[in-house]
């Protein structure tokens, strides 16, 4: 670690303003967390215990929390592409007033073709609206590469426009678990780009992603800071315990979002770092003992069921706040 922190201030909050509720409602992210873990078995038709052939009870309970928030919960479109891994889905839900794109994460041989192409590219053009990015935007060349192949954002995208179109209203997400968080970051930054080049448009894109990498350089740390500001996206980064996968790659890639950290109790601190301090830091899941007072990650942490649970567990009265100043080595 290139920079060592000091604690300034660590608070106690017995109110649920505790949880981020400013970024995303505490049960749209177990939901979406739901359908991050529940994606892994999902292969297209409609959604139900039969279709996804779940093997465990935790799943089957998912699903049932998720139908009864959300009954008309549908798929809109699924990609699946054998030649490089990718796998995502668009769902819709009329009576709970959202579209969803969840993207799956790391899950066959593939998908390490990806994780481990960790070059940074530049963001381009977008072919249809041209130049959105500023040109300093650099992310994770493996994730781009797969999430930009054969027009697969295109597609979710027209689909996102046409329901938009028919109600401006309804609520945009975008989620993803592991590999699938990497992948949902730069869809839920290009799709808050995308959906606001009309001035008179203001549409606010609301990113959950669960165990993800991290992503971008500063560049697209600091643009989306600068979305983040003006109500255009919202992002709530989760990690959970010891899990290794949000300490890579390493720096200079960066992190973005609201970063809330779990135990394995479900006990959660929230931090949130000034853009200033981006260049100068690790993210809090880089400096924190380890959960079990160790030295090694623990890659079970990496699992989302227990995301799930850590979720579901979630009391926003044990949250603690955590402050750091920067000290450099």
């Amino acid at each position: 670690m290139i920079h060592a922190q000091v604690v300034e201030e660590v608070t106690s909050t017995n109110s649920a303003g505790g949880w981020p509720q400013h970024v995303m409602d505490q049960e749209d992210a177990l939901s979406l967390m739901g359908f991050s873990k529940l994606i892994y078995k999902y292969r297209g038709g409609s959604i139900s215990t039969q279709d996804l052939e779940l093997c465990e009870d935790q799943e089957s309970n998912i699903l049932r929390r998720t139908l009864k928030s959300a009954p008309d919960t549908h798929p809109l479109l699924w990609i699946e592409d054998d030649s490089n891994g990718f796998e995502g889905c668009v769902f819709m839900s009329v009576a709970a007033n959202f579209i969803a794109i969840v993207v799956r994460g790391t899950d066959e041989l593939l998908d390490w073709a990806s994780n481990l192409d960790i070059r940074f590219t530049r963001m381009r053009k977008h072919p249809t609206h041209g130049r959105l990015f500023p040109r300093d935007v650099s992310v994770h060349r493996g994730y781009y590469t797969q999430a930009f192949a054969s027009g697969y954002f295109d597609s979710m995208l027209s689909i996102v426009q046409e329901k938009l179109t028919a109600n401006p209203q309804m609520r945009v997400f975008v989620t993803g678990h592991s590999k699938g968080a990497g992948i949902a970051t730069i869809f839920a930054y290009t799709l808050a780009h995308v959906l606001n080049t009309d001035s008179a448009t203001h549409v606010s894109v609301s990113l959950a992603s669960f165990a993800g990498p991290r992503i971008g350089n500063f560049g697209f740390a600091r643009d989306s800071k600068r979305l983040e500001q003006c109500g255009r996206l919202k992002h709530l980064r989760v990690t959970l315990g010891d899990d290794p996968i949000p300490q890579v790659p390493p720096v200079p890639f960066r992190h973005t979002g609201t970063h809330l950290h779990f135990d394995i109790f479900g006990n959660f601190e929230l931090d949130e770092e000034d853009l200033a301090e981006i260049r100068k830091k690790c993210c809090l899941c880089c400096r924190r003992p380890r959960t079990r007072g160790g030295a090694i990650a623990s890659v079970e942490d990496h699992d989302p069921g227990r995301y799930y649970s850590a979720l579901e567990r979630a009391t926003p009265n044990t949250v603690e706040v955590v402050r750091f100043s920067s000290a450099s080595n």
